[in-house]
């Protein structure tokens, strides 16, 4: 956890994984555990940050595990899951890969549950969320707004759930896409979360542009080459005015060298 004035940055991006999506692996490892066939293919639906977790898990637990991905897959990510010998496929949407999931389930491979879930929420509360009530805590603050890229959607629900249990004031902003043009790894247009006001949840429109700039300056001030939108979701907590003794967490979800081949298109949105 990284503070800067009232902004409280959980930086994800450190982690050996370099993000946020392998929070939600216990759900993963708690299925195994009650008796699922390892030997038998196994296939699930998920963002390339997530396939890029599953990947790992797949190798240590000797399942063959395949992967349909919806959202943006950059070349980082393509190259890195050929690497790992993870096969997938891409679909249109997250409905879509969750129905040729389905299908293939029907045809007889094991359906594992999608990363971003509900059920994978509760698993990222278990952890990540008890981790930020007690980062806040030993801050001495009162978390009053979560700021996170909508991608992670299991990461964004499990966060919030768990600081409003304990900080019922909390409330949180999820940034996606302002267009499909604007789609980024983790900034999803089509397959954002929805808005939930009775859970405090509302969506932000971002541009391409925006989370460029906000990349680049956090790189140059901080040293931090983060995601677009988890850069970006950085620097609105950073400027977010909150009352005396209460913050702005956000979640700093992913490693920046996944999108380096995305720089390009990105900058020049920005300066136009």
């Amino acid at each position: 956890m990284l503070r800067l004035g009232r902004a409280l940055l959980k930086l994800e991006l450190l982690r050996p994984s370099a993000g946020v999506d392998d929070r939600a692996l216990p759900l993963w490892d708690r299925f195994i555990a009650a008796g699922a066939r390892r030997d038998l293919p196994a296939v699930f639906a998920g963002t390339a940050g997530a396939a890029l977790a599953a990947a790992g898990w797949a190798r240590e637990h000797g399942v063959p595990l395949s992967a349909v991905v919806h959202g943006v897959v950059p070349h980082e990510a393509r190259e890195s899951l050929r690497i790992w010998a993870l096969p997938f496929e891409v679909a249109r949407s997250r409905d879509e890969a969750l129905a040729r999931v389905a299908a293939r389930a029907g045809g007889g491979e094991t359906a594992l549950p999608p990363l971003d879930g509900d059920e994978a929420a509760l698993a990222v509360a278990a952890s990540l969320g008890r981790e930020l009530v007690s980062d806040a805590a030993a801050a001495g603050l009162e978390p009053v707004l979560l700021v996170s890229p909508a991608g992670p959607r299991a990461a964004v629900l499990g966060a919030l759930s768990a600081l409003r249990e304990r900080f019922p004031r909390a409330h949180a902003i999820a940034l996606r896409a302002a267009s499909a043009a604007d789609e980024l790894p983790e900034v999803p247009f089509r397959d954002a979360l929805r808005g939930e006001p009775r859970l405090g949840l509302e969506l932000r429109a971002v541009s391409r542009g925006e989370a460029a700039t906000a990349r680049a300056e956090l790189a140059r001030t901080l040293g931090l080459l983060a995601g677009h939108g988890a850069a970006l979701a950085a620097r609105i907590a950073r400027d977010s005015d909150v009352p005396e003794g209460c913050c702005v967490v956000a979640l700093v979800t992913s490693a920046g060298e996944r999108e380096f081949s995305l720089d390009a298109a990105a900058s020049a949105e920005s300066r136009s």
